[in-house]
This record gives structure tokens, sequence and C-alpha cells, in this order.
């Protein structure tokens, strides 16, 4: 069962899924460092957004009402940094059939992971999210 959806509580998830991309688009690289170099980087990119979308799951699945976006990005942040170390890198099959469709669009953006993006390219990836963000609310 995923969070309590309302207004409020799709707000606060969208913000904190924002910060949360941003959060890993700019730790990328050393996230890609902790990983071992047997793999490509393109493997070790996938591992990183598997991790990132089995965390937003377990992440939803274990609140059901949000706090505040800075304490709730922090709080997922943590869960990704536990899940990272814990090497949990095969795609959670969960569905997102719950939740609202700004919040599927916003995940869908945790794509661009995967991705060898120059800082702009980061940028923009933020930047889409920050309209999802704005327009569904």
């Amino acid at each position: 069962m995923f969070f309590k959806e309302n207004e409020s509580n799709k707000k606060r998830m969208n913000i904190t899924l924002r910060n949360f991309l941003s959060f890993l688009l700019y730790k990328k690289e050393e996230l890609l460092n902790e990983i071992s170099k047997e793999y490509s980087i393109e493997e070790r990119s996938t591992f990183i957004y598997n991790c990132a979308i089995n965390t937003i799951v377990e992440y939803m699945q274990t609140h059901k009402l949000y706090t505040i976006p800075k304490i709730a990005s922090l709080e997922i942040q943590k869960l990704f940094k536990e899940n990272f170390e814990l090497r949990i890198f095969e795609k959670n099959e969960d569905d997102f059939d719950n939740i609202s469709a700004s919040t599927k669009e916003i995940i869908k953006e945790f794509e661009c992971i995967k991705e060898n993006l120059d800082e702009n390219e980061k940028n923009e990836s933020i930047d889409k999210v920050n309209e999802i963000v704005t327009s569904a609310t």
C-alpha cells in the first residue's frame, strides 16, 4: 500500500522526489566509484537507478503521511544510502498505479540517472521536474 494520497501529501512527495533526484545526480560520480570497476559505467549507472527506484518504493510503502519536504528528503536519502550499502541493485517491479500522474512523471525522470549527463543536462532534468512540481499544484 502506498502513501495516503491527498493534495498536501502529493505535493510534499513530489518535492521530496525532486530533491532526491537532485541529490542523486550530483552524487552520481561518487556513487559510481563505490561500485566495483569490474562493471561498466552503464551497468553501475543502472545499479544506482534500480537502487533509487527500490528506495522510492520502500519509502512510499513505509511512510503513509509526510513531514515537511526538507525532513522527508533527508529521510529518503538516508534510506537510499542504507540500500546502496546493502547493494540492493535488483529493480523492484512494484508498480506505481496508486499514485498521482505528476508523481509518476517525476519517477520516470529518474531514468536520467542511467545517462552520462553534463552539468547543463542535469540542470535541465531538475528544471523539468520543477515544472512538473509547479504544474501539479
